[in-house]
């Protein structure tokens, strides 16, 4: 029975979803056709002012003669046989003037020149009707449309895609925190919660070199081997996939093998503009060990619009899988974000690719950058548990898993890891999160390593810290 009730309200979701999409469709079709109806109407009635205007015009020039006699008589005043004189009106000067003199052929010769000055006068004032009625019609056509793309936005807010993937970056991000130092039953229950809490990729940590970094003073997330990462979930019999992450410049790609033989599914590569050459070749020697990849361009708020279009394009032509906004400053606002985004899914529908959002919450505005992001069409969605990242943090992943509509995603085991694991991080003095010092680089678009190592010298002088920044 239980299986019938809940066989029953899927049906009726997806009916309600594709309810709605008919709906949107609909809607779209009809404004589609009202702008043409409209455009034609209003083509055909200038076409007609036009064919009107030179109708009377020849018809006026054809029988001046007769016009004349039946204003002002034979003689060309307004006296007897003239309408004018028989219902006693005075005519002006200036239309006397137009019959004063008469041609070869008897018709007056100012005649054609004072009506083609009255119908020029007239065909002005039309054609500035038509400008402003054209005028307005564009504006209601932009109305139409930007209506049509506010449907679409709603429609991407209040419904789900498919194509959202959310991705938990807590150990990885989270380990900038307590320098990797995660115990074997965090990372577990951690697992446990993405499994149960509907998440589609959890990030293991970085793979970074130990020829680079010292690995005794990092906790094994740092290096994340395949060894480490099978102690934690077996033989991943989920439909959870694992990723890990290749710093560029800090990252061996000699320590990958295969996919065949490695419990990691996607690889992140991270990497700064300039170094976009080197990440290439780790996206591409990755793509073929078998590996899902992905590229995420770190502090795109310092690039140059037009060097991050470059990269974009080279990025295009490789075989990665998606490439990602990273607000690495926490800098940016919703409004640059819908400009960036739209910038990364021109690239997206030209070389098939998806697009991911990783932000920071230097301004508290991961979670609204993420959500425009995702209203704008981006599909991969970057979470932390309880916001924990470098510095300020990230979007956090019981407000994404709330945001989402997908009845795949439950925020229930997420608030219950939150409860039982990360509290009590923060109890035992792990700090990270929201902070002044971070609102302060954030302001700036400046890389937050002066406000960790304020964080760190456990200082208070804000006012004092903006002053130096600022400098």
């Amino acid at each position: 029975m239980q299986e019938i009730t809940v066989s029953l309200k899927e049906a009726k979701d997806s009916l309600k979803e594709t309810e709605f999409d008919r709906y949107l469709t609909q809607q779209e079709e009809l404004l589609s056709t009202l702008y043409e109806e409209y455009e034609l109407t209003l083509n055909s009635r200038l076409d007609d002012i036009d064919g009107l205007i030179s109708d009377v015009f020849d018809a006026v020039e054809d029988n001046a003669g007769e016009i004349a006699e039946t204003l002002f008589g034979t003689d060309g005043t307004d006296g007897e046989g003239g309408v004018a004189g028989a219902v006693g009106a005075t005519v002006s000067e200036e239309l006397k003037n137009i019959w004063s003199e008469t041609g070869a052929d008897g018709k007056p010769v100012n005649l054609l020149s004072a009506v083609n000055g009255t119908l020029t006068d007239i065909k002005t004032y039309v054609s500035i009707l038509a400008g402003e009625s054209h005028k307005e019609a564009t504006n209601e056509t932009e109305k139409l449309r930007n209506q049509e793309e506010d449907m679409k936005e709603i429609k991407n807010l209040l419904g789900y895609r498919d194509s959202i993937k959310v991705v938990d970056a807590t150990l990885r991000d989270g380990g900038l925190v307590n320098d990797f130092f995660f115990t074997d039953e965090f990372a577990k229950n951690l697992y446990k919660a993405n499994v149960a809490a509907g998440v589609d990729y959890m990030e293991m940590g970085y793979r970074a070199s130990k020829k680079v970094f010292d690995e005794s003073k990092f906790g094994k997330w740092k290096f994340s081997s395949d060894d480490h990462i099978r102690e934690i979930v077996g033989e991943n019999n989920t439909d959870l996939k694992l990723a890990i992450m290749a710093d560029i410049g800090r990252h061996d790609k000699d320590d990958f093998d295969q996919k065949a033989n490695s419990p990691v599914d996607l690889i992140r590569v991270a990497t700064y503009i300039h170094q976009m050459p080197e990440a290439i070749d780790m996206v591409e020697d990755a793509a073929k060990k078998g590996y899902e990849t992905s590229c995420n361009i770190m502090a795109v708020s310092n690039t140059q619009e037009n060097d991050l279009k470059v990269a974009l394009e080279m990025l295009g032509k490789t075989p990665v899988d998606c490439i990602y906004i990273v607000d690495s400053f926490g800098s940016i606002y919703p409004e640059q974000m819908a400009r960036l985004a739209n910038i990364y899914l021109e690239i997206a529908e030209k070389y098939n690719k998806k697009i991911g959002i990783h932000a920071h919450n230097n301004q508290q505005l991961a979670f609204a950058n993420t959500i425009e992001a995702c209203g704008d069409g981006v599909d991969w969605l970057d979470a932390t548990y309880m916001s924990m990242g470098r510095g300020a943090g990230n979007c956090a992943m019981e407000l994404l898993i709330g945001f989402l509509k997908n009845p795949k995603y439950n925020i229930y085991p997420v608030l219950k890891f939150i409860e039982e694991n990360m509290i009590k991080l923060k109890e035992e003095g792990i700090v990270w999160g929201y902070d002044l010092q971070y609102l302060v680089t954030g302001l700036l678009n400046q890389h937050p390593r002066t406000a960790i190592q304020f964080t760190k010298d456990k200082r208070k002088d804000y006012s004092e810290f903006y002053k130096e920044t600022y400098n």
